[in-house]
């Protein structure tokens, strides 16, 4: 400055309050009413403030009302929503500024640090007090058999906090009161892995598996379903054929033995069947038969009939637009997925409830 004094930038005052204190803006005192700390960046916390002032209220924001809402001079605001906007946090249009989607990255650290049962712990409770309904929750990490198999032995052994039980007990109950289960995909090898399906003579104990496709790759398109018409699968009454979506790269469908896929067989609890485009026959032609799964299993239920798993997504084909040649054939409104659920609401509905 001229006459060589000691110039002062009021938004580089870092020291304690006093001579660092901002226009308009008293100096704050500490938590415990004694002085600031005199290691407190007060620079950090006038930008900070910056970011504080934007609400849902009040998205966008012009200078000079930044300027009001933090206490700050407008010179200072200015340079704190410039270096905002230049580090991305902050963006403009016209004389209005607003926050940028970046911020979330200021908080992400901290709700990256919670697991995923620690955000579920809560709502599982209230749903559970409210349904009166064992009620959990899992995440297999993609397509992966080992993760199947992680998840099949925490069912089968994780104890239920406040009592003797497992998880596992509880799943009995739940098919022994009569109740539904459909596993798809990763669902489908969880139930497999668990000993849920085919659990023959009401044994669960695992004597089947889904492993790597015979193709060696992922695979990602349509296929045909023959439906087994004398299957006891609650889920595919009345239908003969399906066409839904594989997307998958372990999905072949393997018997321990013989004697179980001999059991599979006149038991006719191979519900699903990789088949021709018109439903005649089981094949295991690729590809029709995406992965070259055994028999050409597609499919499987329990002897209920009430548990169900099954490689192809009903999920994915719900509703016309869903199917790949939508624009190019004239499909009913339902796709061919919403059957299965249908059915097994008409079951609920008329033998459970």
């Amino acid at each position: 400055m001229p006459g060589g004094g000691t110039g002062h930038r009021e938004d580089e005052a870092d020291g304690p309050e006093g001579s660092g204190t901002a226009v308009g803006r008293p100096g704050r005192r500490a938590a415990d009413g004694g002085a600031r700390r005199t290691d407190f960046v007060q620079s950090l916390d006038r930008g900070l403030a910056v970011i504080r002032c934007f609400s849902s209220e009040h998205p966008s924001l012009t200078l000079s009302e930044v300027a009001e809402r933090t206490g700050l001079t407008r010179a200072a605001a200015r340079r704190f929503l410039l270096t905002l906007q230049e580090l991305g946090y902050v963006g403009s249009s016209g004389r209005q500024f607003s926050l940028r989607p970046r911020v979330l990255a200021l908080g992400y650290a901290y709700l990256s640090s919670f697991s995923v049962a620690q955000i579920a712990q809560p709502h599982l409770e209230d749903l559970a007090e409210e349904l009166h309904e064992s009620c959990s929750v899992s995440v297999l990490d993609g397509d992966d058999l080992g993760s199947a198999k992680a998840g099949a032995n925490r069912l089968l052994h994780a104890p239920v906090q406040g009592g003797g039980e497992h998880l596992i007990d509880r799943l009995r109950r739940f098919i022994a009161d009569g109740k539904l289960i459909m596993g798809v995909c990763n669902g489908f090898q969880l139930l497999v892995k668990m000993g849920l399906l085919p659990a023959l003579g009401g044994e669960f104990r695992q004597s089947t598996t889904l492993t790597f496709n015979a193709g060696g790759r992922f695979e990602a398109r349509g296929v045909s379903l023959r439906v087994a018409p004398a299957s006891p699968c609650v889920f595919t009454r009345g239908l003969t054929g399906l066409y839904l979506p594989v997307r998958h790269g372990e999905g072949r469908f393997v018997a321990e033995s013989e004697t179980v896929l001999g059991a599979i067989e006149s038991r006719h609890l191979g519900v699903l069947r990789y088949s021709d485009p018109c439903y005649r026959a089981a094949t295991m032609e690729y590809p029709l038969n995406p992965n070259g799964s055994q028999a050409a299993i597609a499919g499987l239920c329990d002897e209920s009939g009430r548990i169900f798993g099954l490689m192809p997504h009903p999920e994915a084909y719900v509703h016309r637009i869903h199917h790949p040649r939508w624009t190019r054939e004239d499909l009913p409104e339902e796709g061919m997925g919403l059957w299965l659920y249908q059915n097994a609401i008409r079951f609920l509905r008329d033998e459970v409830l």
